[in-house]
């Protein structure tokens, strides 16, 4: 007889996202291709929508939503949730302020902070926060969280930088154990060094990611990378163990087999042609293009696929599917997770192929791939000298 025990495994995540209102976000600069850009706001509730399913695609982890650049102030969209709807509801209410304001932003990290530690201990804490331009006003004092209002620029950035890493000199660490994850957002910020500088600062102290990005693609990249790593980190699983009664005997005799008949599909190596392995650089992509020189003749191929957390879910070439964990279950928990994944060396004729693949912990959500995948290939090549006739004897 046999029982099932079921336990949960995993450290859970709480993340905050948070995201700039500044009336400069409506700016037409992020490029989507040759011909046409989007404003900043539409591209900030882009990645904010992929940053939330990602996190959430986890069972058990929460994300909250902080605004700012509204004034001297600052707005708690929403608290801490697993509810994916109500924060997409309110993204899609995000608009450009119309008035001078300022980009408050160590007011907003003082409320993302003040939400996660109220939520408890035992999860893992993070923040990731955007800026647009530079945290001072244009005219007039900026408010600052440690201090009296200021139009030093490097005391407004010392500021915010206090309030994300919690030191007063570069010796202290991050005692609150707060990840910050960091984005410049755009060209106005990503071509600022100051910028750049503290942001990166905030990110380093805290053991977080900082990332800058002009263009759509770019930002979308940067969002799912940071929220793919939260999500990877955290994930719960539950997992089943078999105990076996007492007292159950088995024998193997010495001439007990296993008979198993095999054909494999890959070509064998012809005469006259000579067979080696090789590999494809890292993808760095999750639709990567391979080229097969001509002349090779693929015999075995295989994608090594670095899925972490979560299960290599679907792999297609040039459209057509070649491997789909969904035809076995809707959750993959119950499921093996293939680090090599067989290509049909038929369909890797000379010439491009674009390869598609996709990860995630059930069949509805995909998340990142890792961008250390690659393809492995053994190859048949003709030798460049012919074989002679059979001869009677060996000479020379």
């Amino acid at each position: 007889s046999s029982g099932n025990n079921t336990n949960t495994s995993g450290n859970l995540t709480d993340a905050f996202l948070l995201t700039s209102r500044h009336n400069s976000m409506d700016t037409n600069d992020i490029i989507v291709d040759a011909t046409s850009n989007v404003t900043r706001m539409d591209q900030a509730k882009d990645v904010d929508d992929l940053f939330v399913d990602i996190v959430l695609n986890s069972s058990g982890n929460r994300v909250g939503l902080v605004s700012f650049g509204t004034g001297a102030s600052v707005d708690l969209d929403s608290a801490l949730t697993t509810d994916a709807t109500a924060l997409h509801d309110e993204i899609a209410a995000y608009a450009p302020h119309s008035a001078d304001a300022q980009r408050y932003l160590c007011g907003a990290m003082e409320t993302a902070k003040a939400q996660l530690l109220a939520a408890g201990s035992g999860r893992r804490r993070a923040v990731l926060l955007m800026t647009d331009g530079d945290l001072k006003k244009s005219s007039g004092n900026t408010a600052i969280c440690a201090g009296s209002p200021t139009s030093d620029r490097a005391k407004i950035w010392a500021d915010a930088v206090h309030q994300a890493c919690n030191f007063t000199d570069a010796a202290h660490g991050n005692p609150q154990g707060i990840t910050f994850y960091t984005v410049a957002f755009g060209p106005e910020a990503g071509n600022d060094p100051t910028i750049v500088a503290n942001l990166t600062l905030m990110a380093n102290c805290t053991g977080g990611k900082f990332a800058s990005g002009n263009n759509a693609s770019e930002l979308s990249r940067i969002y799912q990378e940071f929220a793919s790593e939260l999500a990877q980190s955290s994930i719960a699983y539950e997992f089943q163990r078999a105990t076996i009664a007492e007292n159950v005997e088995s024998r193997l005799y010495g001439d007990s087999s296993l008979l198993l008949e095999y054909v494999p599909s890959e070509p064998a190596a012809q005469q006259s042609q000579i067979t080696f392995t090789m590999q494809t650089e890292q993808f760095r992509s999750c639709t990567p293009t391979v080229n097969i020189p001509s002349g090779l003749v693929v015999m075995v191929s295989h994608i090594i696929s670095y899925s972490g957390d979560y299960w290599t879910k679907l792999l297609a070439v040039d459209g057509a599917v070649v491997y789909n964990l969904s035809r076995y279950a809707s959750n993959f928990s119950e499921l093996g997770d293939p680090y090599r994944v067989l290509v049909p060396p038929e369909l890797l004729t000379a010439g491009d192929h674009t390869f598609s693949l996709a990860l995630g912990s059930n069949d509805s959500v995909d998340v990142a791939c890792s961008f250390n995948d690659s393809l492995i290939l053994t190859v048949g090549v003709n030798a460049s000298t012919r074989r002679s006739p059979v001869l009677e004897r060996l000479v020379g």
